[in-house]
Order: C-alpha cells, then sequence, then structure tokens
C-alpha cells in the first residue's frame, strides 16, 4: 500500500515533466484510476479517517455549480453535449487531495520521501534552465520538446530572449517550485544550520526563478527571498548579513550584466498584457453582459490545451489566461465568489496549519509549501489560468494533502520499507 500510495503522487508531478511521452498514451488517467483503487483499498483495509477541510469543499461546490451552470447554458458550435472531460477536473484534484491525505495519514514517511524527490530535481532543473539561459543548444531542444513550444522568443526587435523553464513543462510551474523548494529548505533552519550544498541549492533555487521571466510572480520571488533572508540573518546573525548582501549583490551584478538577455523581464512592455486585456479576457466580460448568473458552464475552449474547434459562439481564442475570469465565464458571478472564497479560506488555513505544532521538519516544510502554493495561485490567476490543467495544478493539492496531520499508529512500521517513522528520529 505504501509504495502503491508513493507511486501514484510521484507520477502525478512525473508528468509535469515527461507529459511528451505520458501524454500520448493517457497516462493522467490510468493515474486517477489507480487513485481511486487505492483510497478504495485503504478505506476497507486500514480503515483511514478521511477529513474534508472548508476550502476542499468549497471546491466540490464550485463543480457542483459549474456543472449546473452547463446543463443551463445554451449549446454551443463546441459543446455538442452537456458533459466533457473537463467536467471531472475539479474532482480530480480532491482525488489528489485525498490520496495524499491518507497516504501520509497512515505513513508520514512519505512527506520525506517525495519531499526528498521533488526538491534535488528542481535544483537540477535550475542547472538546465540556466545552461537554457546561456543557449546551450541541447538543454533547449530538450525543453522545446517538453513544453512542446519554443523557449526562445524575439521581443520587440529586441534580440532573441531564452524563457527558460528547467526541465518544467509550464513556465509558471517553474517559478512556483523554485519558491516552494527555498521555503521547503529554509525550515531546517529552525532546527540547524545549512550545510554547504543547501546553500548553494537556495542560490540555483533563487536564479531558477528569475531565468523563467515571470514578471507577475516577482512579489512572490520578492516574499521568499525576505523571509529566507531573514532566517539565514537570524541563525548566523553577522555571517547571515554578510552572505545575503553579498548573494543579492552577485545576482543585482549578474542581472546588470545580462540586462539584454533578461529583456523579457525588464523591458517586454505591456505587450503581452495588452493581448490578454483587448483579446482574451472580454471574452469573459461578454459572457457575463449576458450571463451574469449562471455563465456558460466548463467551456474547454478556454483551457488552452484542449482540442476544441474555433470559433464558436462564446470562445474567440483559445485561451482566458485569467483563473479568475475563467471562473466568472463558468459559473457567472456565483462561480467568480466560489473562487474567491476557495483561495480565501485556503490561506486563511494554511496560515493557521503553518504557526500550530508540526510533527517533523518535513511536516513543517510541506506546510511552507502550501502556503506559497496558495498565494502563487492567488496572485498568478491575475495572469495566467492555472487551474485548468490538471498536469500543471494536481501536484500541488498532493502538496496539501502531505501537509494534513497524520497518525502513524494505523499504519503498521513493517510496511514501510527502508524509511525510519518520524517518531522514531
Amino acid at each position: 500500500m505504501y509504495l502503491w500510495g508513493i507511486l501514484n503522487c510521484t507520477l502525478v508531478w512525473i508528468q509535469q515533466i515527461f507529459n511528451w511521452a505520458l501524454n500520448p498514451i493517457g497516462a493522467q488517467k490510468y493515474i486517477y484510476a489507480s487513485m481511486v483503487a487505492w483510497l478504495l483499498v485503504a478505506l476497507w483495509t486500514s480503515r483511514i479517517v478521511v477529513r474534508i477541510p472548508l476550502a476542499i469543499g468549497v471546491i466540490l461546490v464550485m463543480q457542483v455549480w459549474f456543472t449546473v451552470c452547463s446543463m443551463h447554458a445554451a449549446s454551443t458550435i463546441a459543446r455538442t453535449s452537456v458533459l466533457n472531460g473537463m467536467d471531472i477536473l475539479l474532482p480530480v484534484y480532491v482525488l489528489c487531495f485525498l490520496q495524499a491525505q491518507a497516504l501520509v495519514w497512515m505513513a508520514p514517511e512519505s512527506r520525506r520521501f517525495i519531499g526528498r524527490l521533488v526538491i534535488p530535481v528542481c535544483v537540477i532543473s535550475g542547472i538546465v534552465a540556466l545552461a537554457q539561459f546561456k543557449g546551450v543548444g541541447p538543454a533547449i531542444q530538450y525543453s522545446n520538446l517538453v513544453r512542446q513550444a519554443e523557449i526562445v522568443f524575439d521581443f520587440s526587435g529586441t534580440g532573441e530572449i531564452v524563457r527558460a523553464p528547467g526541465l518544467h513543462a509550464n513556465i509558471g510551474t517553474a517559478i512556483s517550485f523554485g519558491t516552494m523548494c527555498m521555503l521547503m529548505m529554509s525550515v531546517v533552519l529552525f532546527f540547524r544550520p545549512f550545510k554547504w550544498w543547501e546553500m548553494g541549492s537556495i542560490g540555483i533555487l533563487l536564479l531558477s526563478t528569475l531565468l523563467v521571466q515571470v514578471r507577475n510572480q516577482l512579489l512572490v520571488i520578492g516574499l521568499t527571498v525576505l523571509w529566507v533572508g531573514y532566517l539565514i540573518t537570524k541563525k548566523y546573525k553577522f555571517g547571515g548579513i554578510t552572505f545575503s548582501t553579498a548573494t543579492l549583490g552577485l545576482l543585482g551584478v549578474y542581472l546588470v550584466q545580462n540586462r539584454d538577455a533578461f529583456g523579457y523581464l525588464f523591458q517586454g512592455g505591456t505587450g503581452t498584457l495588452d493581448y490578454r486585456r483587448l483579446a482574451l479576457w472580454p471574452q469573459a466580460y461578454n459572457i457575463l453582459d449576458q450571463r451574469p448568473i449562471f455563465g456558460i458552464g466548463i467551456e474547454p475552449g478556454f483551457a488552452g490545451w484542449t482540442t476544441q474547434l474555433l470559433p464558436n459562439k462564446w470562445v474567440t481564442e483559445r485561451l482566458m489566461d485569467n483563473g479568475w475570469l475563467l471562473a466568472a465565464a463558468f459559473g457567472g458571478y456565483p462561480g467568480l465568489g466560489l473562487m474567491v472564497l476557495t483561495v480565501l479560506t485556503a490561506f486563511i488555513a494554511a496560515t493557521i496549519h503553518a504557526l500550530k505544532p508540526s510533527e517533523d521538519v518535513w511536516h513543517l516544510a510541506f506546510k511552507f509549501a502550501v502556503l506559497s502554493s496558495v498565494i502563487f495561485f492567488a496572485t498568478g490567476m491575475f495572469w495566467g489560468t492555472l487551474w485548468a490543467n490538471p498536469i500543471n495544478t494536481s501536484f500541488y493539492f498532493i502538496i496539501a494533502g502531505l501537509a494534513m496531520p497524520s497518525d502513524s499508529r494505523l499504519f503498521p512500521a513493517k510496511f514501510v520499507p527502508h524509511f525510519r517513522r518520524h517518531d522514531e528520529d
């Protein structure tokens, strides 16, 4: 059961990196089917306790409302039936949360295993991102394969600019995981000093968040840097101040020396924002004008990753690029209200949960990861769809499940090979 659950959670994350190989064989549906089977077996054999936080409950209510809106909406060219593949999107996220919560309830060691897998891979991804940024051909070719799109752009005659996501398929995910892993590693300072390779990893992760060149996440990067810098200064006193100042100084020099290469981050202008404001977002405004209460239900044409036929009655561009407006388009103003309530309750719960005593360092690390993820979504949904793509979003719910409390008494240690229980450390 333990290894099966670990495999399910890990595959949800791996599909972000190997989507080019897993998507063609429909791996997602097999992963989710495996999760359903695991939960049924766990409920039957281990008597796990399933707890539904308020934010997860609101997500389920939002799914019900979107379905009602889909049934109420007039037919469009693209929607030949009431239900479609995206109608199970939100339940899939709840499924991922329940899988991780049940796993950590039985075996808290699963946090340590997944954390020790994700953080090193993200550091390696940061090194790959640096290679992409420097124009190393194989690294760029690999990212083009993973993203199924070019990562080299030409902005307003400023020349070629690389937005380097490293190993990740999604640019937003790359920056989110960079800041998340920095926060997860920073909790070590509550227990002991950094080791040299941990210091180096923090630096690589920080640089990787800038190499992606996502302007709307500079706030998240800034908050992360301030928090990690505070912990380093508190732990090392004068040495911490010296290290933090030197690191930021070197980073500033690097940015200045490569300012042309960071053209999208600092000189990209308002082109992409104008495109969203003038071409994408008016689709939601049009729907809210005509159907303010029910919206049009879940419309795959706005997701960007679907194969919808265009145009149709409501969809003029295959993207919305605003998670808040997407909820409004799907469910009218009530749908937007439910999305606001989801993020608000998640932020409050994550903050309260982070302040409570933790079982061990990995429990605290994942609680910080959840708080980072909520802030990422709250700010990122103004300029990106985010929650409409399960490949990019599902693992955040795995993280949320892993941050839940555990009860190790329900899972015998003999079924956890090669890992010590947290209360035996």
